[in-house]
């Protein structure tokens, strides 16, 4: 049962890069193919915790997390649209609930090769419908406000697509890096898979014309130059192929309008006003969000209610926008007591990741989380499900992995830099020599178990 109910979380992961693709081509029902696939993954899995009568320890922030669920619930008695708290609240609900579930799942390193396998066949997909999207001429959006053209995939707005493909890139480069030669036919393809997304990645989220999303890209390909000393001369060789046929391809196919887009960044972060031929209101927006915050003692204690961020901050030149910054967007909906409750789980899976993780994973995990935390900067996203895989994943893990490294942070830094184990407390003699719990499994050992 417990096989039946991995595999459909599998799917479950690998639909979240789809989003917004109605069910309904599918099958005839509402909402999206995320959704459905989710409730039925999460019936399964429910079922097959039951007839085990078995759970794990979990994360003490998973406490933090129901606490951060729950006051969200509360806002709904102060919000200026109870209606659309208590839809963000039951949206939360149902996050969570993915987190407890993948709490009983994801706490082991093969299993956690296998989401990241679907996350990335799921973001091959989305690149597969954007680049016809391409070739079709099916831009999102060509002379909006002065904007050029721009590509998505399954009508996603195309700073979150770009966001959603860049996250899979470390995921995809781990597969490759901790690759073996077992079942030989099998682990060249998914290598030629997960190698070929690095390629199929970078050109998408260059087709969406995201300057956030070419920062996230940039953060999410650190992987590659700090895991090299990890890796054998035929992935050295993977990783130099990759970087060539990339160039050569976003080079000739990424439009020259694109191009020009993208090199505004510098400017784009410097603009603090509204200027329709640029379209860029974000600094105003959340120079609005912190001035509301500060303005109201109420508001800055417990928010405007959540999801009511376009109501508790004054439409910006007579229209709505959302916060299109995360850690605003929760500051401002649920105050400080909600803001420090967020803080408090993305403060914790990175002490996770730095003191707890080694190698390869926690240079994944590295740049996973330097890739997200650059994309919400200009994107509302703490109830995106792509949050919450990430911090479930991470916390899941924590159950798993060896108590907190000794050290500074900064020295858990530098070790990962130079690729030198540092000393892992509550460890055996023998356990200490090859750099693991016992019985916990990393690196080759663990994708030999796939």
């Amino acid at each position: 049962m417990r096989r039946i109910a991995e595999v459909f979380l599998l799917g479950f992961v690998a639909t979240i890069p789809l989003q917004e693709y109605a069910a309904s081509q599918i099958v005839p029902v509402a909402g999206t193919v995320t959704r459905l696939v989710g409730i039925a993954a999460a019936g399964v899995a429910l079922t097959t915790l039951l007839q085990e009568a078995k759970l794990r320890k979990v994360s003490r922030a998973l406490l933090v997390m129901t606490l951060f669920v729950g006051f969200s619930w509360l806002s709904v008695l102060w919000g200026g649209r109870p209606t659309s708290a208590m839809t963000r609240s039951i949206t939360n609900m149902q996050l969570l609930a993915m987190v407890l579930i993948f709490s009983q799942f994801a706490w082991n390193q093969p299993f956690v090769r296998k989401l990241f396998q679907a996350y990335v066949i799921g973001s091959w997909s989305a690149v597969f419908v954007q680049i016809q999207a391409y070739r079709s001429g099916t831009a999102y959006a060509q002379e909006f406000i002065g904007q050029t053209i721009r590509y998505t995939a399954f009508d996603n707005d195309p700073n979150e697509m770009a966001l959603t493909m860049a996250l899979a890139i470390p995921f995809a480069w781990y597969l490759v890096a901790t690759a073996t030669n077992r079942k030989a036919f099998w682990n060249r393809f998914l290598v030629f898979v997960n190698g070929g997304y690095l390629v199929g990645a970078a050109f998408g989220v260059l087709l969406t014309g995201s300057r956030g999303g070419l920062i996230a890209l940039t953060l999410a390909a650190l992987a590659l130059p700090l895991s090299y000393i990890y890796l054998r001369a035929s992935k050295k060789a993977l990783l130099f192929s990759a970087l060539v046929v990339g160039s050569l391809i976003a080079v000739n196919f990424i439009p020259a309008e694109t191009w020009k887009r993208l090199a505004t960044i510098s400017e784009a972060a410097r603009e603090a006003r509204y200027d329709a031929s640029e379209a860029n209101v974000r600094v105003l927006i959340w120079e609005q969000g912190l001035q509301t915050f500060i303005s109201d003692p109420r508001v800055t204690v417990v928010g405007v209610g959540a999801a009511n961020f376009m109501e508790g901050v004054e439409p910006v030149h007579g229209e709505r926008f959302v916060a299109h910054n995360t850690f605003i967007s929760v500051l401002v909906e649920l105050g400080i007591i909600g803001f420090l409750l967020f803080t408090t789980i993305y403060i914790w899976c990175w002490r996770v990741v730095l003191r707890r993780m080694e190698g390869l994973e926690r240079i994944t995990f590295i740049c996973v989380m330097l890739c997200w935390t650059s994309g919400v900067m200009f994107l509302t996203y703490e109830q995106q499900k792509e949050t919450w895989l990430i911090f479930g994943v991470i916390l899941a893990r924590e159950t798993a992995l060896p108590l907190a490294r000794e050290g500074s942070l900064m020295r858990s830094v530098l070790h990962t830099i130079s690729g030198t184990p540092p000393r892992i407390m509550n460890r055996s003699p023998r356990a200490r020599k090859v750099g693991r719990m016992p019985g916990e499994l990393v690196g080759n050992q663990a994708s030999q178990t796939v």
